[in-house]
């Protein structure tokens, strides 16, 4: 394969007023996929050989990014920031040759106390495309109805909002709320909304002068709805999925001899469950959930031996669970007709010790 790519960026910034800086900032990425093409038979199951071939498609594609923005910080204790973001996107051999997006977006911040500083954010994007068409380079064609979420007319919706707190000398707090809204409202078939909504919390608790403790906690949620089709027609199922995701994590750092030795410890907790329905009007019954788990401890050390050369260490353990009812129990045979690689949900525990040697020059 041979693939060229090019990369190229300006920024520009500006202080027209002592309270006013703007900024403007362009970068444009190229990728010219120059790999040869080839025919290939095409194996419609593992009976047989079909009749027709197929090639390898050799994706290219060139994006243009263009943003634009304004800070202010002509009221005491807080900063006004806004500004517009410019996406043009040119993929050949796509349904779409064209993507156009627009972004919109203010944000608000500042002391609201001696102890407390909020931060507000919103966002609003709208993306188009130049005439959908249907691939035919992949073989059988798809429904012309059908629009990829990556290529589809697309409107999105955001907005955060974040406090950070300092509760005392020793102590601070943050906590955040994100939403997100998805709307494929030309979409007949394919994906029709997406929501997600992500909430955190962290802390970090000086102990001592040598000792520092933080922990965090996140929560995801994200729902999102597609229509289907059976006929390559109008739209005649609809799926509907809820997934949820939930981070705990702790850490602690000390300072064992000054200047000379730090130690520490990460403790993580992951777990994800995901939901998925579907039917002509959602009515069949729910697959099975399927569920991940992944816990990790990292104990690390950097010693110092001169002002210059030091050594680090770790010794790092994970443990990762799954079920998954896609994967379990389908082996090679299981289903008529397919042969699957019989692949079964991940399980495993792995242990990493890792040392280096670091020298600054």
């Amino acid at each position: 394969g041979k693939v060229d790519t090019f990369n190229s960026n300006l920024r520009v910034t500006a202080t027209p007023w002592a309270d006013l800086r703007v900024n403007a900032h362009y970068a444009h990425n190229a990728r010219e996929n120059k790999t040869g093409t080839a025919a290939y038979p095409q194996v419609a199951t593992d009976m047989f050989v079909g009749a027709g071939t197929r090639e390898n498609v050799p994706f290219s594609f060139t994006q243009d990014r263009f943003k634009l923005g304004a800070d202010y910080r002509g009221l005491e204790g807080v900063k006004l920031s806004a500004g517009a973001d410019w996406d043009w996107r040119s993929r050949p051999y796509h349904e779409v040759v064209t993507t156009r997006e627009t972004t919109v977006w203010g944000k608000a911040g500042g002391q609201a106390g001696e102890k407390l500083n909020l931060g507000f954010r919103l966002a609003k994007a709208q993306r188009t495309h130049s005439a959908y068409g249907v691939s035919t380079w992949f073989g059988a064609a798809e429904n012309p109805l059908l629009r990829k979420y990556n290529l589809a007319e697309r409107q999105r919706d955001t907005a955060g909002v974040r406090a950070d707190i300092a509760a005392t000398d020793t102590l601070s707090l943050g906590l955040s709320v994100d939403y997100a809204n998805d709307g494929y409202a030309k979409s007949l078939v394919g994906l029709k909304n997406a929501r997600s909504v992500n909430t955190a919390a962290d802390l970090s608790l000086a102990l001592s002068e040598k000792t520092r403790l933080n922990a965090y906690v996140q929560s995801d949620r994200l729902r999102s709805r597609q229509a289907g089709s059976q006929t390559s027609l109008m739209p005649d199922w609809e799926a509907a999925s809820a997934d949820r995701f939930h981070v705990l994590g702790l850490g602690v750092k000390h300072v064992m001899l000054a200047d000379k030795l730090d130690i520490g410890a990460d403790l993580s907790f992951t777990r994800s469950k995901s939901d998925l329905r579907v039917g002509q009007n959602l009515d069949m019954d729910a697959f099975p959930q399927a569920e991940t788990s992944q816990d990790t401890l990292r104990v690390h050390a950097r010693y110092k031996i001169s002002d210059r050369l030091s050594v680090k260490g770790s010794l790092w353990h994970e443990r990762y669970a799954s079920a998954d009812w896609r994967l379990d129990g389908v082996l090679p045979g299981t289903v008529q007709n397919l042969l699957s690689l019989g692949q079964q949900s991940p399980d495993y525990r792995v242990t990493v010790l890792n040392v280096s040697l670091r020298y600054d020059f």
